[in-house]
């Protein structure tokens, strides 16, 4: 008995894209990407862009030219904050600042070691 077995895949992109459509897994995204960095989060949001009609669609939401876009999305360079925010604008992203839990819990008292060598 032969098993054939199926070569054929999806290129990850697509399966991102095909993620993405969901706005509660594309808020995930987005948040995990900006843990990562500035330069992830913009190529999160490069790839949400792709996956609600591509970089020529954002293009036209914004009025930033496209080759404008593809560098701001590269995560290569830093961009102008004013263009960041068309481009959340533009995807329908609400951002939103909150205080981070850690830094709102007591600092724990360090006691010093005077005149005591580490062994």
């Amino acid at each position: 008995m032969t098993i054939k077995k199926d070569t054929r895949s999806e290129p990850w992109d697509k399966l991102l894209h095909r993620d993405l459509q969901s706005h509660d897994r594309a808020a995930g995204f987005l948040k995990e990407c900006f843990a990562e960095g500035p330069d992830v989060f913009l190529l999160g949001l490069r790839h949400l862009a792709e996956a609600q009609g591509g970089i020529g669609k954002l293009a036209k939401k914004t009025g930033l030219g496209r080759e404008s876009l593809y560098k701001l999305l590269s995560g290569n360079q830093g961009g102008r904050l004013s263009s960041v925010i068309l481009v959340l604008n533009a995807l329908d992203i609400e951002v939103s600042f909150s205080l981070d839990k850690r830094l709102l819990e007591k600092p724990k008292k360090v006691k010093k070691m005077v005149g005591r060598r580490a062994a």
